[in-house]
């Protein structure tokens, strides 16, 4: 009589992956191993029966491993590792057990369930399947993208089991040149939002989708051309920040003082956003320091030195109702000029802004550096 088999261990089709106790394959063979023994030498091969767990052991269904196969030997007392396929297995979760039959008595061990389990414990689960990937609303390619500007998206997608997340996109509509975002896919979950920004503004962008479940099966959608596909929006203004020298390494001064400064804007349909003076002042006595541009509100600053103290003073501009009109910042010291009723026409004529700078009673002040910073938009 044959002994009970040893050392059960379960792999998938190629014999040397070991799937682990509760393990998935997405591979619908496995192969099934022990070690047989006989306190005398016999005939004997390894026979296993798989069940779906849940599922009763009821001795049908029984596959045997045979010499050619290395699952059976002759007149031998060992053979380890013995092996038998089974092929064919649906989907589920298994559960299986093992014996050793004398091919020449039809005696058996008894039989052993794989690593001791319960009947009702899973020893391996088979998912050949790949994530079904849907795109909420429609489940069009249109349905997948929200939140699309001139340089962003966001594509979106959810899925009927847990499974990471990846975006391929490409300028191309064969995805040739593509990109796989993030690099490497996000966490596995049932549904994906991934961002993609630092597009390029007007341009048509092709993706697909892909998630991969835990038993490495890859879902992609679309599968393969016509892919999916998305237009970021143009720029019809974009928005540029620049600055412009005022004044620097100044004599002292101790009254109200004005320097003249040009704003000069060479693009077409100009619109300022924001506009800041920033002054970099020596300051000795006195409390209170004021700026002012053009006929803008002025802006006094609390600023106490007994000895000279070199601050920084940032003056915003302020708009009229969203805007910028000639009187509160001039653009290319064109007419009307606050300053110059023919601005251009005369060298010695000022430019058309006017930084002024009052220092307080008792106090003196260098202008170390001062400079407008403007931002605004134009057309191409």
């Amino acid at each position: 009589m044959p002994n009970d088999p040893t050392d059960e261990k379960q792999y998938k089709s190629n014999g040397t992956t070991l799937i682990s106790t509760g393990g998935t394959t997405d591979e619908s063979t496995v192969v099934l191993k022990a070690d047989l023994a006989a306190s005398l030498a016999i005939n004997m091969a390894l026979q296993v029966e798989v069940k779906g767990t849940g599922t009763g052991f009821d001795g049908t269904g029984l596959v045997e491993g045979t010499v050619g196969t290395g699952g059976a030997c002759t007149s031998c007392t060992t053979l380890n590792d013995a092996q038998v396929t089974i092929s064919g297995l649906s989907d589920g979760t298994k559960h299986w057990r093992a014996r050793i039959r004398n091919t020449t008595t039809s005696e058996t061990s008894g039989w052993i369930s794989y690593g001791g389990n319960a009947d009702g414990e899973t020893d391996f689960r088979v998912d050949t399947s790949a994530p079904t990937i849907t795109f909420s609303g429609g489940d069009t390619c249109s349905d997948a993208t929200g939140n699309l500007t001139s340089n962003s998206v966001r594509i979106s997608w959810t899925l009927n089991e847990s499974a990471d997340g990846q975006v391929e996109y490409s300028t191309s509509s064969d995805l040739s040149g593509s990109t796989n975002y993030p690099s490497s896919p996000a966490g596995s979950s049932t549904s994906h939002q991934i961002d993609l920004s630092n597009l390029n503004s007007g341009v048509t962008y092709y993706f697909k989708v892909k998630s991969r479940d835990s038993a490495g099966n890859l879902a992609t959608r679309p599968t393969s051309t016509p892919f999916c596909s998305f237009t970021t929006s143009s720029v019809t203004q974009p928005g540029k920040s620049t600055s412009f020298h005022i004044a620097g390494n100044t004599g002292s001064i101790s009254a109200a003082t004005n320097f003249y400064f040009s704003v000069l804007a060479s693009e077409t349909s100009v619109t300022v956003k924001n506009a800041y003076v920033e002054v970099t002042a020596i300051v000795s006595g006195g409390s209170t320091l004021s700026l002012k541009v053009n006929d803008a509100s002025t802006k006094n600053y609390t600023v106490t030195a007994a000895s000279p103290t070199t601050y920084r003073l940032v003056y915003e501009i302020p708009a009229v109702s969203g805007s910028y009109p000639e009187t509160r910042l001039n653009l290319n010291d064109i007419t009307p000029c606050t300053n110059d009723d023919s601005p251009g026409t005369n060298p010695e004529n000022p430019p058309c802004n006017t930084l002024t700078v009052t220092p307080g009673s008792g106090m003196t002040v260098y202008i170390a550096s001062a400079k407008v910073i403007i931002t605004y938009g134009y057309t191409p």
